[in-house]
């Protein structure tokens, strides 16, 4: 008598399990294998050090939290702000930085970046970097809202960088990023993508997430017209800081920069174009890590050179 042959559905369920079982074999080997220096790993090492949930905002710095990544060290005062506490009764002027990566200043160290050097420029203001990995435009706001009475800055530098017309990534949060596995091969395979035309390349991603009317513009809108009205009803004098990204050259982007600087205007809020304070620097010369395109030192130097005329009208 013949065997009876294994259904279809007996078959599915056997590869699937050998695919789970693959992949499973593969995660186990990706925990066990030193741990690699990617941007992926370093930023899963800061949050598993540096952040908590937070209602409002998806998530924020652990209030006094201490790491050192990558070699460089983050320190957090009371207020969830990169640097040292405050000294109390501090009388002179206050400057509060916010935004996303690009203000906290990932990957450099604390005297290095601009708010750092800013505060070593102008030793007379008091400068508070409330600046968080990962923030969109509305949250950026809302930790605007949240530190000025808290603050109560007479200055606001909001740093705006073309991805922070996305979504919040705490609707959208990548599930994945618990696995060993999946920050070793998310990098090479996102860069295959757009290679291949499969996924476009960052500087045609941002631009499209700025077409006029797309849901990326309405947050851009949305998010600068409160900005403004929280500086109108604290009084305080507020710029937008456009940050580049390091991609192309020339810059593929002078057009989204020109649309959010005229909106920004538009809203009576100042703002400094930091794109050409990169000079004709190959973009690559400006990365933090060979990996990781945010900008190093040198770039963060050349961006607080530019802000120095936040000051000169006080």
């Amino acid at each position: 008598m013949k065997a009876k042959a294994p259904s279809q559905i007996a078959l599915a369920v056997l590869a699937c399990g050998g695919v789970l079982l693959a992949l499973g074999v593969a995660e186990i080997a990706a925990r066990l294998l030193p741990t690699p220096d990617l941007f992926a790993t370093r930023m899963a090492a800061f949050r598993d050090a540096v952040l908590e949930p937070d209602a409002a905002l998806g998530w924020r710095a652990k209030p006094g939290a201490t790491t050192t990544v990558g070699g460089v060290t983050y320190r957090f005062d009371a207020l969830g702000c990169r640097g040292v506490e405050p000294l109390a009764g501090d009388a002179r002027p206050r400057l509060l930085i916010a935004g996303d990566s690009m203000a906290l200043g990932w990957g450099v160290p604390e005297a290095e970046t601009f708010a750092g050097r800013l505060t070593a420029l102008h030793p007379e203001w008091q400068v508070r970097n409330g600046g968080m990995v990962g923030f969109n435009l509305g949250q950026s706001v809302a930790r605007v809202a949240e530190l000025l009475p808290k603050w109560q800055p007479q200055r606001i530098l909001l740093t705006y960088f073309p991805n922070d017309a996305e979504a919040s990534a705490a609707t959208g949060t990548d599930w994945l990023a618990w696995s060993a596995l999946w920050r070793l091969v998310k990098p090479p395979l996102w860069s295959l993508a757009a290679r291949a035309g499969v996924l476009p390349d960052v500087t045609t991603y941002h631009a499209d997430l700025h077409a006029p009317g797309s849901p990326g513009w309405q947050r851009v809108v949305g998010g600068l017209t409160q900005f403004a009205a929280l500086c109108r009803q604290a009084r305080a004098q507020c710029t937008v800081a456009l940050v580049p990204e390091l991609q192309r050259q020339p810059y593929g982007l002078a057009a989204v920069h020109a649309r959010v600087a005229d909106l920004a205007r538009g809203l009576a809020l100042g703002v400094v174009d930091l794109a050409p304070a990169l000079g004709d620097v190959p973009p690559r010369q400006l990365w933090v890590m060979p990996d990781d395109a945010h900008p190093n030192a040198e770039g963060h130097r050349r961006f607080a050179e530019a802000l120095t005329s936040l000051f000169q009208t006080h």
